[in-house]
């Protein structure tokens, strides 16, 4: 219970936050005019973010309508908060930033991310990197994410989607009604236990049980009244985040990831434990990259060291890989089989197309993935119109001139591409609402416009655990589509609603579906 006096302390800290931005918003105001490039109305230290910020509306909602506003414009300027932030629109320069001018827009550059290892000792991980830091860093582990490397991880994905069947098998029933099922929640469950065998070597048993990895997973993603404060402050000066102690996450969160990779990491140097995993590649690259004794001769310069690559940063990348692989993977399936429910046509055909492959290989395995090409098209088209990171952000690190336009940004300028309008652009994706994975067969996937398809990102900041991903999702569809039909209940919330306030693209509720078991 807060105290009335603690109440008090909190929104006169709320006060003078918002008099100090309210003065240093005035020394921005006009930063986009003078660069010539139109920018929309903003309010003052809110700037054009506000429904956002009081958690009115989901991030890629308030980019849209920005969207909108610059109409057949290349690009337009807008405000976070007080932070001029060009959203770029043209396939054409979203390309160039993040492919063929990369060495320009080397970071991401998140506005209200504040890495600091004695703050936020789990930000300190790959995706947030900078700089030389993240090119050693992917250099790195990348080799993990290899075929021959995913497809040694087939069996253990494939023993979770086991479990999978049976949990839904338990509380489905054995009448032609069936049962309704929460997807967001099953899909959590079956991802928790692939990435907790996958990534840790620990089983979760997130199917069998209510476990803390999942409780706590989910409280990763909740949004907090405390970000409010903690954008507010930042905007200033992120330092003031470390002086008020404001982390990313509860502190009861972040203690439990970090004692679990903690622990793991101890018993498996205790006991000479070596596991093809993950969590194994992360102390290999310790043990051997932050050492130039260790490296070979062409790389003495290309490592990290001890200082720069410690049992945090153990522990905050293999953290990266779990909410990865956690929310998004999760919230994908839900998505996919929504869509399948609601076309039964487009279910019928990709049950089809499974069947067709298991009747001929008996047993489905990780290289006969590769011949489900309309289930390649169905994760396609979910991606296009349900991208659950539904922005890209970069930071010029070089200044740089658009050739186009002839726009100079200087450098420290932040970008936003904004994914989740461009996949529903009526110049790009005819009736973008429409569920239809043809888009994506051979013939019209040729058609299709560089830098207006990014759900993974592009270029060499493109997402490292794409293909893992995928394997995941194709591996679970191939199993659950033999053995039930889906259809929507009275649960089914059609429209879909998302989440206010977040950044991703989560549903608001479920999604919810009926599930009947098919004769095998």
């Amino acid at each position: 219970m807060i105290s009335i006096i603690e109440f008090i302390n909190v929104y006169s800290l709320i006060g003078c936050v918002i008099v100090l931005l309210w003065y240093y918003n005035k020394s921005k105001r006009n930063y986009w005019r003078k660069l010539n490039v139109n920018d929309k109305k903003s309010i003052p230290v809110f700037g054009n973010i506000s429904k956002f910020i009081m958690m009115q509306e989901a991030y890629f909602e308030t980019l849209h309508k920005l969207y909108m506003y610059f109409e057949d414009e290349p690009y337009g300027g807008f405000y976070q908060m007080t932070s001029p932030t060009l959203l770029l629109k043209d396939p054409e320069l979203i390309t160039q930033i993040l492919i063929s001018d990369f060495k320009h827009f080397y970071d991401r550059g998140f506005e209200f991310v504040y890495v600091n290892k004695k703050l936020n000792p789990l930000s300190c991980h790959l995706f947030l990197a900078n700089g030389e830091r993240w090119r050693i860093l992917r250099q790195k582990m990348s080799p993990v994410f290899t075929s021959g490397k995913l497809k040694a991880m087939y069996e253990q994905i494939f023993a979770c989607i086991k479990l999978m069947n049976e949990y839904i098998a338990a509380n489905v029933s054995d009448n032609i009604v069936g049962s309704d099922i929460n997807l967001k929640e099953l899909f959590e469950r079956l991802t928790i236990d692939v990435i907790g065998t996958c990534a840790f070597g620990i089983e979760c048993n997130s199917l069998k049980s209510n476990d803390q990895f999942r409780s706590k997973g989910v409280e990763v993603f909740k949004p907090r009244i405390i970000n409010v404060i903690k954008m507010f402050l930042a905007v200033i000066n992120k330092n003031l985040l470390h002086y008020f102690k404001i982390g990313d996450m509860k502190k009861d969160v972040q203690d439990f990831f970090l004692n679990t990779i903690y622990d793991t990491i101890m018993y498996r140097k205790s006991n000479g434990v070596s596991r093809n995993d993950i969590l194994q590649m992360l102390m290999d690259l310790q043990n051997t990259y932050t050492n130039p004794k260790y490296a070979p001769q062409n790389l003495q310069n290309n490592i990290l060291t001890n200082e720069e690559f410690d049992e945090i940063d153990i522990a905050a990348n293999a953290f990266l890989f779990f909410i990865a692989g956690f929310e998004t993977t999760a919230t994908t399936l839900s998505y996919c089989l929504y869509e399948l429910a609601l076309n039964t046509k487009i279910q019928d055909k990709l049950r089809k197309e499974v069947q067709d492959l298991q009747n001929k290989q008996q047993k489905i395995g990780p290289h006969d993935l590769k011949e489900l090409k309309y289930m390649d098209a169905v994760i396609s088209e979910t991606l296009r119109k349900y991208p659950i990171l539904p922005l890209l952000n970069r930071e010029i690190t070089e200044a740089f001139e658009f050739s186009k336009s002839k726009l100079q940004l200087p450098v420290g300028t932040k970008i936003i591409i904004p994914t989740w309008s461009i996949h529903h652009d009526r110049k790009y994706y005819p009736d973008p609402e429409m569920f239809d994975p043809e888009r994506f067969n051979p013939e019209n996937k040729s058609r299709i416009i560089n830098g207006t398809y990014i759900p993974f990102g592009d270029g060499p900041r493109y997402c490292i655990g794409k293909r893992f991903a995928q394997m995941e999702i194709k591996a679970t569809l191939t199993d659950i589509i033999l053995k039930y039909n889906f259809s929507p209940c009275s649960k089914t919330q059609i429209p879909i609603k998302y989440k206010e306030g977040t950044i991703m693209l989560s549903p608001s509720v479920g999604p919810w579906l009926n599930f009947t078991k098919r004769k095998v």
